[in-house]
């Protein structure tokens, strides 16, 4: 007790066989004292018998600590990886990550968990995409066989870094996935499949995946999502995947810096992927991503602000680390590093050219299987989780960015 005297102090030090070793600074009669062989018990026992003493508030063992460093993966790719973990640097702040080696402290994902990523091709035949049990029920909707190989004259190259962004392997080379553990379910489509396709291939893909990447979607235009499509997803985050608990759907937000859903619209300038200038001039709706039950993904800069092109609105779940470019004019400089993830050598092409890595990957493509593995991540921590627990936990655990320079966050 603060006003308890130095020498009814020494009369308990005393009794209870402990020397003084020091007083802690700024603590009133608060003190650091040793166990001597003269209190005939062990520390515990002495602060069991010094609690009961009425001039003492606390008595606790100095404990000693068993800490372990957060776990870095040897993957020699890693340090570039700062989506992952990052540091003060050149366009990086140290806050800009998903605080990864925290997660893989308390798992690194589980074989167990599927993350269906669904998109152009894979390269299959990649060390970061294969392994003991990595693959599983992959299919190709383009083809109609179980090989959703990149087919090189239709530039499929998306499929393969995004993979990797999610799931690739801890295996000591190249880069490191967010849940590096899990199993991967490659699933390749057409990206002109009409909605009966659509309906097939998540039905497929339902049953089958605990998480579904989708890193695509419209243009900003006018585009609802079919009756049956909607019904489905909602279907499918409710009692959809192998635990029955519901699949976690992801889709990416899209790269225009567009509104997700506003109907108001009267006039709206993007750039087309082939590079014309658009200009919608009627009501804009993403339906993929503004489905309620879907967690829709902005894209996040390694300085921890917006993504200049990222899309935006209420719609939006979150967003996650990505690159940065200008939405209108690909030339013209805004900062933010790209994202490091697997590319596709052996098929040649890709964002890196002949080479099985890259660090030019980005936009909400890659946010979003990002976020997808750290969906699969708290699954393999506890897969008693609902697909609708899993949304909420997200966005009610995530940081917030609140980008001054920009009118939208």
């Amino acid at each position: 007790q603060p006003k308890t005297s130095n020498s009814k102090i020494e009369s308990i030090m005393k009794k209870h066989g402990v020397r003084y070793l020091k007083q802690f600074d700024h603590q009133i009669n608060t003190f650091l004292f040793k166990v001597t062989s003269t209190a005939g018990k062990n520390p515990v026992k002495v602060c069991n018998a010094l609690k009961e003493v009425k001039e003492v508030v606390f008595a606790e063992a100095n404990l000693i600590n068993r800490f372990d460093y957060a776990h870095t993966p040897k993957d020699n790719l890693f340090e570039k990886q700062w989506h992952l973990k990052s540091k003060s640097g050149i366009e990086m702040v140290k806050s800009a990550d998903v605080m990864a080696s925290k997660a893989w402290d308390i798992t690194k994902g589980s074989r167990n968990v599927v993350v269906a990523v669904v998109d152009d091709g894979f390269d299959l035949n990649h060390p970061d995409l294969s392994g003991p049990g990595k693959i599983v029920h992959p299919r190709d909707f383009a083809d109609g066989d179980l090989l959703p190989l990149p087919v090189i004259m239709n530039d499929d190259y998306h499929g393969t870094p995004c993979a990797g962004v999610a799931i690739g392997e801890e295996n000591g080379e190249g880069i490191v996935g967010i849940a590096p553990e899990c199993a991967f379910m490659p699933i390749r489509f057409d990206l002109t499949a009409d909605d009966n396709l659509l309906w097939e291939l998540f039905d497929y893909v339902g049953k089958r995946a605990d998480v579904i990447s989708c890193s695509w979607g419209p243009v900003p235009v006018f585009a609802p999502l079919n009756s049956l499509l909607s019904k489905q997803f909602t279907e499918l985050a409710k009692s959809g995947g192998p635990r029955g608990k519901g699949c976690v759907i992801v889709f990416a937000a899209g790269n225009y810096n567009a509104p997700l859903k506003d109907y108001s619209n009267s006039s709206f300038t993007w750039r087309h992927p082939s590079g014309e200038m658009k200009d919608t001039k009627n009501a804009i709706l993403n339906g993929h991503a503004a489905h309620k039950d879907v967690i829709a993904v902005a894209a996040s800069t390694s300085q921890n602000r917006k993504a200049a092109y990222s899309n935006w609105g209420k719609e939006i779940t979150l967003c996650a680390p990505s690159d940065n470019w200008h939405p209108h004019d690909p030339n013209a400089y805004v900062a933010g590093r790209g994202i490091w993830t697997t590319d596709n050598e052996d098929f040649g092409l890709g964002f890196s050219e002949n080479s099985q890595y890259t660090g030019y990957f980005g936009g909400t493509s890659s946010a979003t299987p990002l976020v997808a593995g750290i969906a699969a991540l708290m699954i393999s921590a506890n897969p008693d989780l609902t697909a609708k627990q899993i949304k909420t936990i997200l966005k009610d655990t995530a940081d917030k960015i609140v980008d001054k320079n920009l009118q939208n966050e």
